[in-house]
């Protein structure tokens, strides 16, 4: 949104420090290389002043949220408390996978776990999504094919990665570089098949699995 300003944070293995730096180069407001936690909130809170008086949104999008240290989150949890006119200064947006729902469970984490506003798991998908999906994303990446995967690889896709998306990225990937170097148009069943075998997602019956 125009509205808005955001600052998109993929790597997360940062302390308390580092992430706050991290958010200050996204928003790319200059701040000394030696600035301690304290000065780097205090300039992230002129920041936030600054933009709430313009009217504007400030979001924070935290993806691989669970790989993020408690200190971290305790930082985060202390921005989050900026407010201004009784309104929050900062929207915090912390994705990751599904371990995180634990990280938010111990009791170190009982008081930002209190603060999360909304919280939405996003299911794997079934075998019709899945095969939408594998469509979608070749469309993007400009394939005008429509049954580059056959209806059986896609099935096997789907048995191979649950409908989790980035196990699906991985198989379809590796199955379009096998069905490359074999010289094929097409991806077949027995192509995901071998992918799956060498990726270790199938059992000795054949049989795909996660």
């Amino acid at each position: 949104d125009r509205q808005a300003s955001t600052a998109v944070i993929t790597h997360t293995q940062l302390n308390a420090r580092q992430l706050l730096a991290a958010i200050c180069s996204e928003f790319e407001l200059e701040v000394p290389p030696e600035a301690t936690n304290l000065q780097l909130a205090d300039r992230l809170q002129e920041y936030l002043l600054d933009q709430f008086a313009r009217d504007r949104f400030v979001v924070v999008l935290l993806d691989e949220g669970q790989n993020l240290p408690d200190e971290s989150f305790e930082a985060l949890r202390m921005l989050g408390n900026l407010e201004a006119d009784d309104a929050k200064l900062l929207q915090v947006c912390i994705l990751g996978q599904p371990e995180l729902r634990e990280r938010f469970r111990k009791e170190g984490m009982r008081q930002l776990d209190q603060r999360l506003f909304r919280r939405f798991h996003l299911p794997a998908l079934n075998q019709q999504q899945t095969g939408e999906y594998i469509q979608r994303r070749l469309a993007v990446a400009g394939c005008v094919c429509a049954d580059l995967f056959t209806p059986d690889a896609r099935a096997r896709v789907f048995a191979g990665s649950g409908g989790i998306p980035r196990v699906i990225n991985q198989i379809c990937d590796n199955a379009l570089l096998a069905a490359y170097a074999q010289g094929r148009d097409t991806v077949e069943a027995a192509i995901v098949d071998q992918v799956l075998e060498q990726e270790g997602l199938t059992h000795p019956d054949g049989i795909a699995q996660v």
